[in-house]
């Protein structure tokens, strides 16, 4: 999924699990399982003997859209299960669950019992609140006996960030440590009109460019809504506002276009309905709407953007500015973007850090070999390249150490035969191959990228919600009334917005502002101690 991480996720995550638990030894946060001690001694993967070791059946569990379909997502799998059979005497059952059905299926997965080893999570799919019900086993002594290496080589933001009540339920992607959101323009399109895409200072910069792709081009729709466009608000409110407003990770509405944010001028929780930058954007997006330029069906449309633009519906996307996003985009979508970068410096809050991580459910089967799994994604290049990228001859072509092509005649992954889409998802991205159409510092860059990144005010805060758990149900309840429609640009927005403010203020929203406040006043005191 080529999103951009961050917030900006937000108006297409729903995500409330209550997901009950089990292990081999109880529910008390015991790590001991089948695997038995094998010990530690020079360092986690050096330490295990897969002969010695019970083989054992793992279920995987992640997102991804159309990949999850490819011809040869099967074969993949195998190979990856020989793989696995060799180093730790494992099978590795793939679960690749679509966009659209991830946030309903995944809650009533882990309620029913089922058997769910590994568990793809973030910030933005209800990772803290999940963690916080139970949901994951706790990771700090799985990682000091199985995980050493990954831990060796590792930023320690990673390992601090996502600490619920102080302990570790999920293990970031090594990956850019910061996020800010651009937009990526086909380039095509730019050259054929002449659009000076490099100087957008604001959104509205764009209506030129929506008139002009409407007049001459209609294959295409100028600003295609569906499925998500919270990338779009968050763009424009960052480039108005400076970052001023910054999400709550825990408010209601997990994944939703928030309604509680941080304002960090004044160090305050606010009703961001009540900011005329909330007005603002809803009714530039209604004024689009009312110009032709979104689509008639934004209300109902349920592809994404990313996939609106693969199809050919649209030309543009947005997407994470990371170093070289732009060539990643392009070999992915089998056409040429370029970068309208939009949004200021890289920002490292708790969003970016817990953006893409991999969790280990209470139902696990074996938590040590699911370690063992998560430490080798983190250190073998061999495992992530295979998952990330399919099998070499097949489904790419090598052109040196860590570059690769596409096969001949073929335009992009998916008609390589396998797309999973998730190169950002697993282990320790650094490893992962780049395409001949990258740059070749492009790992280069993202280590530097990180380490001009700011530190967000809420770096490491987390909205525990139990304590107004019922406000915070009601609260999300008019959210899913509201959110879809005003997204959609086809609703008149001041009318709606007080419609909607005053059915959130009716079911206590300042009673979770106030307590959003409180935990955030604590939290500095804490840390000012």
């Amino acid at each position: 999924m080529k999103k951009w991480f961050g917030w900006s996720l937000a108006a297409v995550m729903i995500s409330a699990m209550v997901l009950g638990g089990c292990s081999s030894k109880g529910d008390g946060g015991d790590n001991s399982g089948s695997t038995g001690n094998i010990g530690n001694s020079g360092g986690a993967e050096a330490a295990v003997d897969a002969s010695k070791l019970k083989p054992v059946k793992l279920r995987m569990f992640y997102p991804c859209g159309s990949g999850c379909t490819s011809p040869d997502f099967k074969q993949v799998q195998n190979e990856v299960n020989n793989y696995l059979k060799d180093k730790i005497n494992a099978k590795l059952e793939l679960n690749g669950i679509d966009w659209s059905a991830w946030f309903q299926k995944m809650p009533l997965l882990m309620q029913s019992g089922e058997q769910a080893d590994l568990i793809f999570t973030a910030g933005w799919s209800n990772y803290n609140s999940d963690a916080a019900k139970g949901a994951f086993k706790p990771l700090d002594e799985l990682i000091d006996q199985y995980g050493s290496d990954m831990k060796a080589q590792m930023n320690p933001l990673y390992l601090e960030v996502p600490r619920v009540k102080g302990k570790l339920y999920a293990v970031p992607v090594e990956k850019e440590i910061a996020g800010v959101g651009m937009m990526a323009m086909q380039q095509d399109i730019v050259d054929k009109y002449k659009f000076d895409y490099k100087n957008l200072k604001s959104m509205e910069d764009m209506e030129p460019m929506l008139e002009t792709i409407k007049k001459n081009e209609p294959g295409l729709v100028p600003f295609y809504v569906g499925g998500d466009n919270g990338s779009f608000f968050t763009t424009k409110e960052q480039l108005a506002n400076n970052h001023r407003y910054t999400n709550i990770i825990g408010g209601p509405g997990a994944g939703k276009f928030p309604v509680i944010m941080f304002d960090s001028k004044d160090k305050k929780m606010v009703n961001y309905l009540e900011t005329p930058e909330y007005t603002s954007m809803f009714k530039l997006l209604n004024k689009w709407y009312k110009l032709g330029y979104i689509n008639r069906d934004s209300a109902t449309q349920k592809d994404a953007l990313d996939e609106a633009a693969r199809q050919g519906k649209t030309w543009f996307v947005f997407t994470s500015s990371k170093p070289d996003s732009e060539s990643d985009l392009s070999a992915s979508m089998g056409r040429k973007y370029v970068r309208a970068e939009v949004n200021g410096p890289p920002v490292i809050d708790t969003d970016s850090v817990e953006a893409a991580m991999m969790a280990i459910g209470r139902n696990c089967k074996d938590p040590e070999r699911a370690m063992m799994v998560i430490n080798l994604l983190h250190k073998d290049k061999h495992l992530l390249n295979l998952l990330n990228f399919g099998i070499e001859g097949k489904n790419y072509e090598k052109v040196s150490d860590g570059v690769i092509k596409l096969p001949a005649g073929k335009k992009n992954m998916e008609e390589a035969g396998y797309d999973p889409g998730t190169d950002w998802m697993f282990g320790n991205q650094f490893n992962n191959f780049i395409f001949d159409t990258n740059n070749p510092k492009k790992w280069e860059l993202y280590k530097k990228y990180n380490e001009t990144a700011v530190e967000s005010p809420l770096l490491g805060f987390y909205f525990d919600s139990t304590p107004v758990k019922t406000e915070v149900a009601a609260v999300s309840s008019v959210m899913d009334e509201f959110n879809k429609l005003l997204l959609s640009g086809s609703m008149e927005p001041e009318s709606q917005i007080k419609k909607y403010n005053d059915k959130l203020k009716a079911n206590k929203l300042d009673k979770i502002i106030a307590e959003a406040q409180k935990q955030y006043d604590e939290w500095v005191a804490s840390k000012n101690k």
